[in-house]
């Protein structure tokens, strides 16, 4: 049995978006649904966690020391403890998202309330950036998560282009264990990775760790909202002991 951390997601692919449809318990697949059969980048990660270690090369020989983690698609049931997923396709979980309204004279809709934003904490202020992520080359070992403990993260791709999300979930409240000390490691166990469509963005929550950018396919540019203070509220955390890859 393969050493893979995650849990089995079910998601629905429709024209308008993606749903979770059921959550369960550890598992080496992931149903991709209408995808798989039509991405063959899809295809291949989703047949790559349902086999076999490669038998050929240097990585098959190392694949048993080796702990994978599962992707599964980005949908806002399976990412709502970490923050919100940003789509037209509708809310997030919990969020009061309206009905979108027409403006500019009947030539846009305008979709309000697609996620929460907290960038103001010890005197911070709205930050937007641009950031420019090359590609990465799969098989990938995860080398490290950060967090940010004072405000949130907005990611949004602005090319069509897919990327992953690799998150672990915030203490009990932002930088603090349940019995107050520091939090100042991620729970691996509740590692996740999702591969997100060129149409969705992602939220993280203050202090939700998350792997740097992971494009996918290209050089991919994204618009970043967060959150701009008078201190550096940032904490690393390597993950290189643990030995946590993505597959190919």
């Amino acid at each position: 049995m393969e050493n893979v951390i995650g849990s089995t997601i079910t998601c629905n692919t429709f024209a308008s978006g993606t749903r979770a449809a059921a959550d369960g318990g550890t598992t080496t697949g992931v149903d991709f649904a209408l995808q798989t059969a039509q991405d063959p980048v899809l295809g291949a990660i989703a047949a790559a966690q349902g086999a076999e270690p490669k038998a050929d090369g240097e990585l098959a020989g190392a694949d048993a020391a080796r702990r994978w983690l599962a992707v599964t698609p980005l949908c806002a049931q399976a990412f709502a403890p970490f923050g919100e997923v940003i789509e037209f396709s509708g809310a997030s979980e919990g969020i009061d998202q309206a009905t979108p309204r027409v403006i500019n004279e009947g030539f846009a809709l305008r979709h309000d309330s697609l996620a929460r934003l907290a960038l103001s904490a010890e005197g911070g202020q709205p930050r937007l950036s641009l950031f420019r992520a090359q590609p990465r080359s799969l098989p990938l070992q995860l080398r490290r998560v950060e967090r940010h403990r004072l405000g949130s993260q907005a990611f949004f791709p602005l090319q069509g282009q897919r990327y992953l999300v690799v998150v672990a979930p915030a203490g009990s409240a932002p930088g603090l264990a349940p019995d107050g000390a520091p939090d100042v490691e991620p729970d691996l166990e509740k590692l996740r990775c999702f591969l997100a469509a060129p149409n969705q963005g992602v939220n993280y929550r203050p202090g939700t760790w998350h792997h740097p950018l992971l494009a996918l396919d290209t050089v991919g540019d994204f618009l970043v909202i967060d959150r701009q203070g008078p201190d550096e509220d940032c904490d690393e955390h390597s993950l290189l002991a643990a030995g946590l890859w993505l597959r190919g």
